[in-house]
């Protein structure tokens, strides 16, 4: 595209922290004319590289509209209540939603979920530390405790659906890939849908077309912190790709299996020892 001197619109997507500058501004950065980069991160020590824009928090009532949206808390004491929550949480808008999620289940009430906020119990307060750099400021307890809580309430299926999700890309995942996974799992799980369904229900996945769901990084960071090294799903999700990727012997079929191909590049560079 260089040589060509092609326009285009280069993105850098969640650049990790701690590369040199150099190396961001000679390699990660589209330097042609009629080239421009757009690089999404949440460090915050690339200012030097270009212009930067600070994504903002919801606004106070966009965080409480999105809070209530699917549980309306009628009275004026669960208006407050849910009033506090996102001022808790930072208005950060998944912790919002997940807590969203949370309460539409009807697990907790508004002023019970208030309460489990102010008293994050030890996880919540170590995982908060360790994602201060991704989190807002004074928040990182609150809205670990958040997301450890939801993760917490899911069934087996649903656990497995994240785990696996912990290990593959942050990119969508097809539910047909998914499926296939499930089929490889030391112990055989036919409900993939179920697993999925769960997920989506707690706000810890999204759909992303008709057929695919996502998983925000930092669930993943969280799946990883409560349950360690998803051996078994990592395992899994190769015995499926196994399957699948003969197939790209077939060019006519790459288009079917570009998502799976993300995945699977993910996977064989992730603990890589030998050539």
């Amino acid at each position: 595209m260089k040589e060509r001197g092609a326009p285009c619109l280069w993105i850098v997507d969640d650049l990790p922290s701690g590369l040199p500058v150099a190396e961001v501004e000679t390699r990660w950065a589209a330097r042609w004319d009629g080239a421009s980069t757009l690089i999404s991160t949440r460090s915050t020590e690339y200012g030097s590289v270009g212009r930067a824009i600070e994504l903002e928090m919801l606004s106070e009532d966009e965080a409480l509209r999105l809070l209530t949206s699917r549980r309306p808390p009628g009275m004026e004491a669960k208006l407050a209540a849910a009033r506090e929550i996102v001022r808790v949480l930072g208005f950060h808008p998944l912790a919002v939603d997940v807590a969203a999620g949370y309460l539409a289940k009807g697990f907790s009430t508004y002023a019970g979920y208030l309460e489990a906020l102010s008293n994050p119990d030890e996880d919540a307060a170590e995982l908060g530390a360790k994602l201060r750099e991704a989190l807002p400021t004074g928040h990182e307890r609150s809205i670990s405790a958040t997301l450890l809580c939801s993760v917490r309430m899911l069934g087996p299926d649903g656990l497995a659906f994240l785990e696996l999700a912990s290990v593959l890309a942050v990119a969508a995942i097809p539910v047909s890939f998914v499926e296939a996974v499930f089929r490889q799992w030391p112990e055989p799980r036919p409900l993939a849908i179920a697993g999925i369904d769960d997920a989506d229900s707690l706000s810890l996945s999204k759909v992303d077309g008709e057929d695919a769901r996502t998983v925000h990084t930092l669930v993943s960071c969280v799946v990883r912190f409560s349950r360690g090294v998803a051996t078994d799903a990592r395992n899994a999700a190769l015995a499926a790709l196994l399957e699948i990727l003969p197939a790209a012997a077939d060019i006519r079929v790459h288009g079917e299996i570009r998502r799976e191909i993300v995945h699977a590049r993910h996977l064989v560079a992730t603990g890589l020892t030998t050539a």
